[in-house]
């Protein structure tokens, strides 16, 4: 008897359900949801895809997917690395910012980035993101580059013969 009225109960609690949001991607048990992409994308896809034609916004979103899958990844290797961002990393990087772009304090940069439409939040988000690019590069990436001296000299050479011969042209 109890077994039928839990059922009951579950069928009558699906029916009444609506559907809150939806797995975009699953990276690593990490879910990203489709209001992510949506929200992250808006404006990219928007600016993209003026005249609303479904298949460029389908485009759109999913490069918007591709590159939140890209950070989250990015991220997660960090993580596995210990190589975290710390808060004090995105302070510095701010102070960096409002030197580089003589403003007076931070405050100013606040109500800079807050007049654009961003939260402070929002932007103190996008530069942890930025700095765990950097990191992540400079890491992972970089030291996996390597330009032999004899390559950078062939270059150089062609650059200078191209540039001879545009010269000559004129």
């Amino acid at each position: 008897m109890s077994i039928y009225l839990l059922s009951a109960w579950l069928i009558s609690a699906a029916y009444g359900a609506n559907i809150v949001d939806r797995v975009a991607a699953v990276v690593n048990d990490e879910v990203i949801a489709l209001s992510e992409v949506y929200d992250l994308g808006k404006d990219f896809v928007s600016s993209r895809c003026p005249t609303s034609a479904p298949a460029c916004q389908t485009e759109a979103e999913l490069e918007v997917l591709d590159e939140i899958i890209k950070r989250v990844l990015v991220r997660q290797e960090l993580n596995r690395l210990g190589m975290r961002v710390t808060g004090t990393e995105i302070d510095q990087a701010i102070d960096q910012i409002v030197a580089d772009n003589t403003l007076s304090d931070r405050d100013q940069l606040r109500r800079e980035v807050e007049r654009t439409g961003l939260s402070w939040e929002a932007y103190r988000e996008q530069l942890l993101e930025q700095l765990q690019m950097q990191r992540f590069q400079q890491a992972i990436i970089g030291p996996r580059i390597s330009v032999a001296e004899d390559e950078v000299r062939d270059l150089y050479q062609r650059t200078v013969r191209d540039v001879e011969g545009e010269l000559e042209v004129k």
